[in-house]
């Protein structure tokens, strides 16, 4: 966006060059009725206005993304601020009706820009928050949050909401499954070992199957400390 102005930029600047460099250059290149008319004046005031009312746009972020969304409605950068935006309104509101209105802005901007781009992992993430937050399913919000990490193996943040996620599930196959997959594409987060090991543990009773999981998560990360909590307990109770 910012190139746009320095094609204005250097086209003044290569003018006033040319001007006191070469006086006939100059008159070829913009002739005078063109020049000394009222055009260039008119365009002048005119893209001024525009580009005075363009900084109430900068406002903050929200009002940034919303008004650039409408300008570049097939940007998917623009759609994914948008979305961002949006959600972050929802997650500080208290006001339900107006929590759901933006919670379905943010799911229709961010659906849009995984359109344009499927390959951007942001996009995807925070989609993830968005629907989980408006409609509570932990198996969409999962294939979302999967989706990213596909993309970006490395993304923290995607593994922290599946985790946040996977603590409002009561079913211990449905987080098994889930956490079993999520180590196809991540296999050497020691925390997933450690959550798979307290569920066949606490929740399964199979503790072969948890002092497995322990030993895996201590070995990723030896200053895990509740693995190896876990870990004693397993032990004990089998």
């Amino acid at each position: 966006f910012i190139y746009q102005a320095s094609v204005g930029f250097a086209t003044g600047l290569s003018g006033l060059l040319c001007f006191g460099i070469n006086r006939k250059a100059f008159s070829r290149i913009f002739p005078s009725q063109v020049w000394k008319g009222t055009l260039p004046a008119v365009m002048l005031i005119a893209f001024s206005c525009v580009t005075f009312v363009r900084n109430f746009a900068w406002k903050d972020d929200a009002t940034l993304y919303l008004t650039d969304v409408r300008t570049s409605g097939n940007s998917a950068k623009s759609n994914c601020g948008a979305g961002g935006v949006l959600l972050d309104k929802a997650l500080s509101t208290q006001d339900d009706a107006k929590r759901k209105e933006y919670l379905t802005g943010s799911v229709q901007y961010l659906t849009k820009a995984s359109t344009i781009d499927p390959t951007y992992a942001d996009v995807w993430r925070k989609l993830g928050t968005a629907s989980f937050q408006l409609n509570h399913s932990i198996p969409e919000a999962f294939r979302y949050y999967y989706t990213a990490l596909t993309i970006n193996p490395g993304d923290e943040l995607a593994v922290d909401n599946i985790h946040y996620i996977l603590k409002q599930c009561d079913n211990a196959d449905r987080k098994i499954s889930m956490y079993k997959e999520l180590l196809g594409i991540i296999p050497g987060q020691a925390e997933i070992y450690g959550q798979l090991g307290f569920l066949y543990g606490k929740e399964k009773k199979e503790y072969r199957a948890s002092i497995s999981c322990f030993e895996k998560a201590v070995r990723l990360d030896p200053g895990y400390k509740e693995a190896y909590k876990g870990l004693g307990t397993a032990l004990q109770m089998s």
